[in-house]
């Protein structure tokens, strides 16, 4: 499975490097952030490749916990939702198990978030 790595390069020398289906990466031998996307077995070969410009190389190669995915399933729609507008709502949170719709709120509780939101839209300016 693929995903998106972020590489960050500091000092070195100069490189460009191409990547298949990945933009290029240019240093310019001070700092720079990548982002590839690579199956797991080619993000190690492309971080010694990378060493080898005389850089600091650091990136984000730990997995992800089930709870992270469980949360990425559930935004990339792997999760049925109760209705279309669940996503582009505000009481909308992944990370809970059940989305709260404001359908199911209370009519008071409703108001009440209403009434908060729109003083921090206020405050917010």
């Amino acid at each position: 499975m693929k995903r998106v790595y972020a590489i960050m390069v500091t000092g070195g020398e100069p490189f460009e490097l191409q990547i298949k289906g990945n933009l290029p990466l240019e240093h310019e031998g001070k700092t720079s952030l990548f982002h590839p996307v690579l199956p797991k077995g080619e993000v190690e070969p492309l971080l010694e490749a990378l060493r080898e410009f005389g850089g600091l190389v650091e990136s984000n190669l730990t997995e992800e916990t089930d709870e992270q995915r469980e949360i990425r399933d559930r935004i990339l729609g792997k999760v049925v939702l109760p209705c279309v507008q669940c996503a582009d709502c505000r009481h909308y949170n992944p990370t809970w198990g059940d989305t709260l719709c404001e359908r199911d709120m209370e009519p008071e509780s409703e108001t009440e978030c209403s009434k908060f939101e729109a003083t921090v839209m206020t405050d917010l300016g």
